[in-house]
């Protein structure tokens, strides 16, 4: 989901869903047999933001837009708050779930108990 202050929001909800998939195949496929935990949390956690911003930079600097720009000069670097997504993940399985979260947004663990 795309913030809606966020004039490039749309872009950078679909960057958020690319960079989240990977991320998820990449530590899945990765991580030894065993219980989905903090281990696998914790790097996500990490992982998410970091390569979010490096897929919104890359993008943005392969369009290169000059609108928004006083002078005309074409804007070099990305502003993220420009592109700010919501963004929230959850990997499941017999051994545990994990949930991660890019920008603003809540996960709630309803359990039979």
């Amino acid at each position: 989901d795309g913030h809606s202050s966020a004039d490039r929001g749309d872009r950078g909800a679909q960057i958020a869903v690319t960079v989240a998939l990977r991320c998820a195949a990449e530590l899945c496929g990765e991580r030894s047999p065993g219980p989905l935990g903090s281990g696998t949390r914790e790097a996500l956690r990490r992982q998410l933001p970091r390569d979010w911003a490096a897929a919104v930079r890359e993008a943005h600097s392969a369009t290169v837009p000059t609108s928004g720009e006083a002078d005309g000069t074409p804007e070099r670097e990305a502003d993220l708050r420009r592109y700010g997504s919501t963004l929230v993940l959850a990997i499941a399985g017999d051994d545990g779930l994990v949930c991660v979260q890019l920008g603003d947004g809540d996960v709630l663990r309803v359990d039979a108990s």
